[in-house]
């Protein structure tokens, strides 16, 4: 039931009620939320809603593009968006994931430096 509810709020026209769905369906961890995240992905029209169903199909095995968190870290000048580019990163993981984060580390902005270090150390781990 819950996942039904979710499914119909990732298609929400309210971009918190989307962003909430979609966030809540990545971490449910049912492959049946895949269709779901994928047309998320492709209808955001928001990058932030992006980005979190790139990492509900990254945390659900499914492959995808590092595209979006990369042009988040380099062109987004919102904050929030680059600490969530940077936790989709550590969660697709690899060595060009590494790589952006490792670029992360000269962000203008603290938290996004503090993000990026925390994830590097995660993955090293791996």
């Amino acid at each position: 039931r819950a996942c039904v509810l979710l499914e119909a709020g990732a298609r929400d026209r309210n971009t918190l009620v989307r962003a909430k769905s979609v966030a809540a369906l990545g971490r449910i961890g049912d492959a049946k939320a895949v269709p779901v995240l994928e047309e998320a992905r492709r209808t955001a029209g928001n990058g932030f809603v992006e980005l979190l169903a790139i990492a509900g199909l990254a945390r659900l095995k499914q492959k995808v593009s590092l595209n979006t968190p990369r042009f988040t870290l380099e062109d987004s000048t919102d904050a929030d968006a680059r600490v969530l580019a940077v936790e989709v990163l550590e969660i697709i993981g690899g060595k060009e994931a590494v790589r952006l984060i490792g670029k992360a580390l000269e962000d203008e902005e603290m938290r996004v430096r503090v993000r990026a270090a925390a994830a590097l150390i995660k993955l090293a781990k791996i």
